[in-house]
């Protein structure tokens, strides 16, 4: 068997990885200048195989494709043209993975925090499971294929999902489907219907778990599915702290979950307690002068930030921006007015930001995150969040979310601020 591996990010290494350890031969391409070469130097004394962008495809029997790499792409074009079967690295581990109890999340947002709680709350009631996917751990990688016995909590972003075939799922959950990635796909259909393909991966068995905006607006597209719709129980069963909680919905949707497979009430509700959701999640950074900042750069597209603003119970400087991502800023405003005194707008985003806002919401272009924090300090009062939600990728101005995230929280934290 030979595969070429399109895109050496994280999970195409992980996918060369996997194979090479055994004994299948792997060539890889990627778009990235001479520097891959050094970045990859274990897996080609491993014998992976580096290519240029005018090989010949027909030399292979098989192509994976990473979650970065658009369907477009020339070669995966020419390989599909030429009937290769094109898969993704989450295919590739999820046909190895059929008899194993696999649950799959997607959604456009919450989809971090719900993996986790899920992997946590089984942990925690004695249950080996593993939380990988697009949460950052490859599902090829040897900490989820060598764990035999774990239940597998995989994280699908649309992008996985778009190359996703294999019936593997025992458990699928949708969270919700709003604008995003309209910088790729070419519609918000052709989004959703990413989204939606998870509802092919279950098992004959298998059980599709939805929000009730998301039955409610392509429930007609999942009427071969065994659905049940979030929520569908006495909320009450989460005391009242929880139910007050900004996480609530994420906390419904692993309550739903971990009661199909078999935990109690109780035993659910005190993992709840225990867990601590991964950083940059509309995460408390600190309060200095009455003024509350917190960090949800993790929040890349328009609904993100609509809900972190609602979630926040006072006025709100936003600071917003990056890779602008296709769709309107004006989505914000119905939420925006009365609740955000000012928005500070960074990145390529900017201008677009101002145009769409600056009618109704105060809006100042900055071109750093520093000037962005130092701004909006000076404008914050007691009693007032500074918040960085940004509704876009970060980068145009830093390597990832984190990056940005941990950034703005070294700024916070002092950077010239009066604690």
């Amino acid at each position: 068997m030979k595969t070429l591996i399109i895109g050496l990010g994280v999970s195409g290494c992980s996918a060369a990885r996997f194979l090479l350890e055994r004994g299948e031969i792997v060539h890889g391409v990627d778009d990235s200048d001479v520097e891959v070469y050094a970045r990859l130097a274990d897996l080609i004394k491993s014998g992976l195989i580096i290519e240029s962008q005018d090989l010949d495809i027909s030399i292979f029997d098989r192509v994976i494709v990473s979650p970065g790499v658009p369907q477009e792409h020339s070669l995966v074009q020419q390989a599909r043209c030429r009937g290769i079967d094109v898969i993704g690295e989450a295919e590739l581990a999820l046909q190895r993975m059929k008899d194993r109890r696999v649950i799959g999340i997607t959604g456009t947002n919450g989809k971090t925090t719900v993996t986790s709680l899920v992997a946590h709350l089984l942990t925690q009631c004695g249950i080996t499971a593993c939380a990988a996917g697009n949460v950052g751990i490859p599902l090829t990688s040897r900490e989820v294929m060598d764990h035999q016995d774990a239940i597998i909590v995989a994280e699908l972003s649309s992008y996985q999902l778009e190359t996703l075939v294999s019936r593997t799922i025992d458990i699928g959950v949708i969270l919700n489907i709003s604008p995003d990635h309209l910088d790729r796909y070419s519609s918000m259909e052709s989004y959703a219907q990413a989204k939606l393909c998870i509802k092919d991966c279950l098992k004959p068995d298998g059980m599709l778990y939805v929000s009730e905006e998301v039955a409610m607006h392509y429930g007609h597209q999942l009427r071969d599915a065994d659905i049940t719709i979030i929520g569908n129980f006495d909320a009450k069963d989460l005391p009242s702290r929880l139910q007050d909680h900004p996480d609530f919905d994420n906390f419904i949707v692993a309550y739903s979950v971990c009661r199909q497979l078999g935990l109690g009430s109780e035993d659910i509700i005190e993992g709840i307690k225990t867990f601590r959701k991964p950083p940059h999640r509309l995460e408390f950074v600190k309060t200095i002068d009455g003024v509350h900042y917190y960090d949800d750069s993790k929040g890349t597209n328009l609904e993100a930030v609509i809900r972190a603003v609602t979630v926040l119970k006072g006025s709100i400087i936003l600071i917003a921006g990056g890779v602008h991502k296709g769709a309107s800023y004006r989505a914000w405003l119905e939420s925006f007015r009365g609740k955000v005194k000012k928005v500070f707008a960074m990145g390529e985003a900017a201008s677009k930001i101002y145009e769409d806002l600056r009618m109704d919401i105060p809006v100042e272009i900055v071109d750093t995150l520093e000037r962005a924090v130092r701004g909006a300090a000076a404008v914050a009062q007691s009693g007032d969040y500074v918040l960085l939600s940004p509704g876009c990728s970060s980068f145009d101005m830093f390597k990832d979310y984190c990056h940005r995230g941990e950034e703005f929280k070294r700024l916070a934290m002092g950077s010239g601020l009066t604690f």
